[in-house]
């Protein structure tokens, strides 16, 4: 896993006047304090909160300006013209000229979800999973009313990819043969990243962190963090949300967010673009994560992607990764989530079932 960055906050006199400046360009009413940060606690770019009297705003820090910050501003804006998601309205951007990387959105009310997820009782954890895959269906199908949306280079996705995967091969704890698997697995599979299994509108990431919720019992308020918006690969998407799942120890969740996702168009497709990208994921997590461990064994085992069909959660960890990382201790999002788990356990008799059984048994499970 990757560690945890955080962009310095710049001194608040000079965000205050920063700030200002870029909100009288676009008339919009002047900032008289500053809330201090914390909105988004798990973002490279810092999220602050600031009051021009009654009203609210949440200013993004950037670490630095990037050339697509006016574009996603304006993409965003476009679904949320096309679609009724709880999305902030994004109201203006820094140019490069500016002193300091400003994007500044309306205040949205509520707190994270994954911050909430080891409180909340089951069946609201089980209901905001169904209503976060209904969302990202809904805005992953939404790129046609988005006009000039920029297609993700075929080129730069295989090498980012790449990058990833045999960055994190190269770690002392794989050995010659372990590592020629994993390459033989995965080549043919970067070659099929130069075509979008399913094209749609994707951004930078979708994490539980990224939703809010409020209101009780709790349900979606806003959904945050909208950057690189692009025409990608749906599919792929959605599959870093199973590896997100696995890796906080929250898989019995995943045929909630599914039944979400599907309820108003298809199911991403059972593709080799979605298996090169959980793979080196996997690869990355293993790094510190048994949950990683056990999925890379599990793909190269032939398991299929778990969008129907085969789940990959059903098969067992094969001995020669499982015994050799017996003792690696969980990281701490997955166990902060133990109580979750436990509550689960005890609550849904399908807990244990396989993710075909646990699919079918939503609506009796509520």
């Amino acid at each position: 896993m990757r560690p945890s960055h955080h962009a310095p906050l710049p001194d608040r006199d000079v965000l205050l006047s920063a700030l200002n400046g870029l909100l009288e360009r676009h008339h919009l009413p002047r900032c008289d304090a500053l809330d201090g940060a914390g909105i988004d606690a798990d973002t490279y770019n810092p999220v602050v909160a600031a009051r021009a009297g009654a009203r609210r705003y949440a200013v993004k820090v950037k670490a630095r300006f990037t050339p697509f910050l006016r574009s996603d501003l304006d993409a965003v804006n476009a679904v949320i013209r096309a679609t009724d998601l709880p999305i902030p309205a994004h109201l203006c951007c820094t140019e490069p000229h500016d002193p300091l990387p400003l994007l500044v959105m309306e205040w949205a009310a509520g707190s994270s979800f994954k911050a909430q997820i080891p409180a909340l009782p089951p069946g609201q954890v089980r209901d905001v999973f169904t209503e976060w895959g209904a969302c990202m269906g809904r805005y992953h199908r939404a790129h046609a009313a988005v006009p000039g949306l920029e297609l993700q280079q075929p080129a730069a996705t295989q090498q980012w990819w790449r990058d990833m995967a045999y960055g994190s091969l190269r770690g002392a704890h794989w050995d010659d043969a372990q590592r020629a698997q994993i390459t033989h697995y995965l080549e043919p599979r970067f070659a099929t990243l130069a075509t979008l299994a399913a094209p749609g509108l994707v951004k930078a990431d979708d994490e539980p962190h990224d939703v809010l919720v409020d209101g009780e019992p709790r349900r979606i308020s806003a959904l945050i963090d909208w950057e690189r918006i692009q025409l990608g690969d749906t599919a792929c998407a959605v599959g870093c949300v199973y590896l997100r799942l696995r890796m906080m120890g929250l898989i019995s969740l995943w045929p909630y967010f599914l039944a979400g996702y599907g309820r108003d168009g298809s199911l991403p497709p059972q593709c080799p673009q979605v298996e090169a990208v959980l793979m080196s994921r996997a690869l990355r997590a293993a790094e510190n994560q048994r949950a990683g461990v056990e999925l890379v064994g599990e793909l190269l085992a032939g398991r299929r992607l778990p969008f129907g069909g085969g789940s990959v959660a059903d098969s067992s960890t094969p001995t020669w990764r499982r015994n050799k990382f017996r003792n690696r201790r969980p990281v701490p999002e997955t166990a902060a989530c133990g109580k979750f788990w436990e509550r689960e356990r005890r609550a849904s008799p399908t807990f244990h079932a396989s993710a075909e059984t646990r699919s079918s048994a939503i609506s009796a499970d509520r």
